[in-house]
């Protein structure tokens, strides 16, 4: 017996259960339908989705009333809800709960405050933000002077995090609030078309994508990351550009076919991305990536020549 439709089913999974009731013999039975529910009266299904739309719709303005309701207490009231404090902020108490009944069972209201241990690290990095310098730069520096990261700093909350340094992610995440100072806007969209289909000819890692002076280009750093200083000896980060490779994709897929002819016509003139996108397609299709050498600048496959890239033409 469902006395309340929005208890018992959200959106369409009276469709996908109806089959499991029907299999092992269960009732359903409700008022909107006037008595038990027929799994092949067609009536009785559209009905039965009504009533879940409407219970999903009721949900789904509850959930933003709710929202709406603890941003209010949080702005106006100074009231901290609940889970765990941001870093550079504790927990501390705000008096009796202003509800009656909960203050009358002895709980109580709460607030944020500054830590005193770790806020100043806090409005160190903002100020550091401020002075212009880089996500990458504070992080470096903040390993450097040992400070411990919002893990290690916390560790009987965090006991599955190892707690090693600051990473890139974090201090982005601690920065990311509506007062930090924000970079110019990038691009709207940002395609790279060879995304997962070169490795380094150095450490035979995969090419990861970035974007160099307004065009898509591809780096290798060989392991290291901005959030540590480079070790001497490391090799320099490997770059080429994405137009520097797009010339030689008909050279490369005429050395891994043996066969011009094969190719589609107008291949050996492939100079633009939207050229280049439908060989691009065959070379995933066949699961074949390059190896970009950027001490001779070729780029070549395991079972080919090499051909040069990397160098403007």
């Amino acid at each position: 017996m469902i006395g309340e439709y929005e208890r018992a089913f959200y959106g369409s999974q009276y469709a996908s259960m109806a089959p499991l009731f029907e299999h092992y013999g269960i009732q359903l039975w409700t008022p909107e339908v006037g008595g038990r529910i027929d799994f092949h009266a067609e009536d009785h299904e559209q009905t039965m989705l009504t009533l879940g739309l409407s219970s999903k719709r009721e949900i789904a303005r509850t959930r933003i009333r709710v929202r709406t309701a603890m941003a209010t207490q949080t702005r106006e009231q100074g009231r901290y809800l609940g889970g765990r404090p941001p870093y550079g902020f504790r927990r501390a108490d705000a008096g009796p709960h202003p509800d009656k009944m909960h203050a009358a069972w002895g709980r109580r209201a709460h607030r944020l405050e500054p830590d005193p241990a770790t806020a100043p690290i806090v409005r160190w990095m903002f100020a550091q933000r401020l002075a212009g310098h880089s996500v990458a730069r504070i992080t470096r520096a903040l390993n450097d002077a040992g400070v411990p990261c919002p893990s290690a700093a916390d560790p009987k909350r965090n006991p599955h995090r190892a707690g090693t340094g600051w990473t890139l992610r974090t201090v982005a995440a601690i920065l990311a609030d509506p007062p930090a100072p924000r970079g110019p806007a990038g691009p709207a969209t940002r395609r790279y078309l060879l995304a997962g289909l070169l490795a380094c000819g150095q450490c035979g890692r995969r090419l990861e994508s970035a974007w160099s002076n307004g065009k898509p280009a591809y780096r290798c750093r060989h392991g290291h990351t901005s959030a540590a200083r480079p070790e001497p000896g490391r090799p320099k980060n490997t770059y080429i550009r994405e137009d520097q490779i797009l010339p030689h994709l008909a050279a490369l897929a005429i050395l891994l076919s043996g066969d011009d002819q094969a190719l589609p016509d107008g291949t050996m003139q492939v100079t633009a991305p939207g050229q280049a996108a439908g060989l691009i397609d065959q070379f995933r299709t066949a699961g074949i990536t390059f190896t970009y050498d950027p001490d001779t600048r070729t780029i070549r496959t395991s079972d080919s020549a090499a051909v040069a890239a990397g160098q403007d033409h």
